[in-house]
């Protein structure tokens, strides 16, 4: 039997669903994860292979997931794979994509939204000033953009589970991009 808990009310759902049934989540690939480490990257779902219960496991919020919106972009153009860093935030992500819906980067008023990959634990806040950086952290533009604000669509926080048990047998399905575990073993579909 899944666990249900206040969280499925804020979109994170767990079901009762056998291993074989989740055939298509298995095609791109999963992730064994038994240890006490923070795992980053993109999953669609979770199988908690035992009772299980975590430190930390963060679901995108609808709107960090369809990206973030920017704002003043600068004549420097921001591409995908760039590495940016949030100016006040320190959060540090990689740019999977970006759409761009008024204005352009050579006219320095660039605005659209923004998909990345966290690179690091840390949110993105609303309204700040986001550098592209290097690999090794070398600031390559320092105000490659803005994040829009907070009223319009410039947030990246992601509701975090922690403490909660979740039983042996339960599938878990959001976009998640953060998980610890405190005790237990799951499956962690990338998506």
């Amino acid at each position: 039997m899944g666990t249900k808990t206040n969280w499925d009310k804020q979109g994170l759902h767990a079901y009762d669903v056998k291993e074989a049934n989740n055939l298509a989540l298995a095609q791109l690939g999963s992730v064994y994860l038994s240890d006490t480490n923070m795992h980053y990257g993109r999953y669609s779902a979770i199988y908690c292979v035992t009772d299980t219960v975590f430190n930390t496991l963060t679901q995108l919020t609808p709107n960090r997931a369809n990206g973030v919106a920017f704002s003043s972009g600068g004549t420097d153009e921001l591409l995908v794979g760039d590495i940016i860093l949030g100016d006040t935030s320190g959060a540090k992500a990689l740019v999977q994509s970006i759409t761009v819906s008024s204005g352009s980067w050579a006219g320095g008023d660039a605005a659209g939204t923004i998909q990345v990959h966290p690179l690091n634990s840390t949110e993105f806040t609303a309204s700040e000033v986001i550098k592209r950086i290097s690999k090794e952290g070398y600031v390559i533009t320092a105000n490659i953009c803005n994040l829009a604000s907070e009223a319009n669509g410039g947030i990246m926080t992601g509701d975090t589970i922690t403490g909660v048990t979740f039983y042996g047998g339960t599938t878990i399905f959001g976009i998640f991009t953060a998980i610890k575990l405190t005790s237990g073993s799951v499956l962690a579909y990338k998506g």
